[in-house]
């Protein structure tokens, strides 16, 4: 019982939207505390309000990286991000 739990919260710790945009930057290779950073949370913040601008952000940051494998896994944090962030904002 008690490893599940520590199991379960692991994995919920793990796909929180803070691990997410850090996994996203150190994916693109960016400075957390850089302005391509900062107007990359921008974007996404924008973007997470209206789903239609979602593909049009992910293809910007695809275009970011170099291998293919990059680019899927930025793809899906990148969307679970926006997912996370629509979430938050829908039920507050």
């Amino acid at each position: 019982g008690d490893s599940l739990e520590k199991i379960e919260s692991a994995l919920r710790s793990a796909r929180s939207a803070e691990n997410l945009w850090k996994a996203l930057l150190h994916r693109i290779g960016a400075d957390p505390a850089s302005a391509e950073a900062d107007e990359l949370q921008k974007r996404i913040l924008k973007a997470a309000k209206k789903s239609d601008s979602w593909p049009k952000l992910l293809d910007g940051i695809s275009e970011l990286i170099t291998t293919e494998e990059g680019k899927a896994a930025a793809m899906a944090l990148g969307r679970r991000l926006l997912q996370l962030i629509a979430a938050s904002a829908g039920s507050t």
